[in-house]
């Protein structure tokens, strides 16, 4: 007889208010990777999530929809003046701070009235999911555990409202005669909860937020998709916000787990590691015409060399390959935008693209290249300045020397030209091959 208890797998969602609609990126991505759950827990916010993706079918395209339209007056009771100051953090929690002791504690039942109307508890409890949250007793301070087999099925909604209850700033939630807060107050991330609803193995999702934290359990396979950018104040519910936070929990997901590749961007790693050898032999092409005869000139040369290899180095990336610190670095440059993943020839046509509208102004036509140097401040500008010195004047000795006597000079330009003529040759390259 086979005594293997049979494995399983949870997703536990911590706390964090606005900065939930990470979580559903990420479990977008999940999905698509075909990752499939016996077990869904969560804390606060993340329980709130949780309860649609505990269902069956997997309610990811309602809290999608929901997370994309959803407003702080949706979620809270707050009057204008508020919503306006969660706009800036600081002020935010001085004006609830001075709310909660003049008129009281924020009221839910905007949020109440949301779930009604959004979320299928009939669909929660008749899933083969097991679900789980976790809410703290107001009057002991002590943590309550619960499984959907704990709550009854009209007390569900209560039970979502108290895990997510922020007091004193928001109201407590009484069930049963007794009060309860927030499940953030003991465990914002309950992988504790899952194991003890036999979890195997946890996907975690936290969203680097306030709350108490627990040491992780042992004896369970554990793996974090933690954010990598600040996801915003968790108390502003903003749904351009949301659907920049839901891109940025699918893409990291899939760098974490789906094989893309990238830091601040990512990529197909494909053709990017197909041109590896390319790019590196390109610098080394462009260093070399740094060299000379002339041991002064060869110092100055070295010099230079070495302020783009050092500022390789400095990107996350440089251990995957030049090509992929280097275009980190160029697309930052010219603020390509992060939130989708992209091919090789796909993030340089957007390279070009930007380096195409950088608009020629006098500055760039300057003989005088460290006079130049000097003057353009803009790495845009210094990047498109670059590119033109390499590639039409073909005057390296002159720009390195330039770069060397520039005070101040940083090689992040630097960079990006050559990755932008890099850009332009394999786009040439590729046009050439759809010609023959």
């Amino acid at each position: 007889m086979d005594n293997v208890a049979k494995e399983k797998r949870a997703l536990v969602l911590g706390g964090g208010g606005s900065r939930g609609a990470y979580q559903v990126g990420a479990v977008s991505a999940l999905y698509e990777l075909g990752y499939e759950f016996d077990i869904v827990v969560g804390t606060s916010v993340g329980s709130l999530n949780g309860a649609f993706f505990a269902c069956e079918n997997a309610s990811l395209d309602t809290a999608f929809e929901l997370w994309s339209r959803v407003t702080t007056d949706m979620v809270l009771d707050y009057d204008k003046e508020t919503i306006e100051l969660l706009k800036t953090p600081r002020d935010a929690i001085v004006s609830l701070i001075e709310k909660t002791v003049k008129s009281g504690s924020i009221d839910q039942t905007p949020l109440r009235k949301l779930l009604e109307e959004t979320l299928d508890v009939d669909a929660v409890y008749d899933s083969k999911i097991d679900f789980g949250l976790v809410v703290v007793q107001l009057q002991t301070m002590k943590p309550v555990y619960l499984t959907k087999s704990d709550i009854p099925k009209e007390k569900f909604i209560d039970y979502l409202l108290a895990s997510s209850a922020v007091f004193p700033a928001m109201k407590s939630i009484v069930i049963d005669d007794k009060h309860y807060i927030d499940g953030g107050f003991y465990d914002v991330i309950p992988i504790s909860l899952a194991k003890q609803m036999g979890a195997t193995e946890a996907i975690v999702i936290p969203l680097n937020s306030i709350g108490v934290r627990q040491p992780d359990p042992k004896d369970i396979k554990i793996t974090k998709i933690v954010p990598r950018d600040d996801l915003g104040f968790l108390l502003m519910f903003d749904p351009d916000v949301s659907k920049v936070n839901m891109a940025r929990g699918y893409l990291d997901t899939m760098k974490l787990l789906g094989g893309l590749v990238g830091d601040e961007y990512t990529y197909f790693p494909d053709d990017f590691d197909r041109y590896k050898r390319k790019f590196t032999s390109l610098v080394a092409k462009i260093c070399g015409k740094f060299k000379s005869n002339n041991i002064a000139e060869n110092f100055v040369a070295d010099s230079a060399i070495g302020l783009i290899k050092r500022r390789i180095a400095r990107s996350p990336l440089h251990k995957n390959g030049w090509i992929y610190a280097a275009a980190e670095i160029t697309g930052k440059v010219f603020g390509i935008s992060p939130l989708i993943p992209y091919s090789l020839s796909e993030f340089n046509d957007a390279i070009l693209d930007a380096l195409d509208e950088v608009k020629d102004i006098e500055l760039l036509k300057n003989p005088d290249i460290t006079d130049a140097l000097k003057t353009i401040t803009d790495d845009k500008y210094l990047t498109k300045y670059l590119v033109g010195k390499f590639t039409l004047e073909l005057t390296p000795k002159k720009t390195l020397t330039a770069i060397n006597l520039a005070d101040g000079f940083n090689a992040t330009p630097l960079v990006a030209a050559i990755y932008c003529i890099f850009a332009r040759l394999i786009r040439d390259s590729e046009k050439k091959k759809e010609n023959e």
